[in-house]
């Protein structure tokens, strides 16, 4: 898992996630759209306030140049 702060291009080595039971059931059916097909160029978003990100990461995502330099330079680490 990695968790990237895009304002300051820093990975997060940490992070604490407080949702309601709404937006948990949001995570819950963004993850199975996810989860369908790991490979489509797709990614959720969560949350009015915060705003949370997520994708699934592939090799062969990762190959396509589908994430930008900051976010390719973290998940290749």
């Amino acid at each position: 898992m990695w968790i990237l702060d895009p304002q300051r291009k820093v990975p997060i080595p940490e992070a604490q996630l407080y949702v309601t039971l709404q937006e948990a059931r949001w995570l819950r059916d963004a993850m199975i759209k996810l989860i369908a097909d790991p490979e489509a160029l797709e990614h959720e978003h969560l949350g009015d306030g915060a705003e949370l990100s997520i994708a699934i990461v592939t090799k062969r995502k990762l190959a396509t140049g589908a994430y930008t330099p900051l976010e390719r330079e973290l998940l290749r680490g």
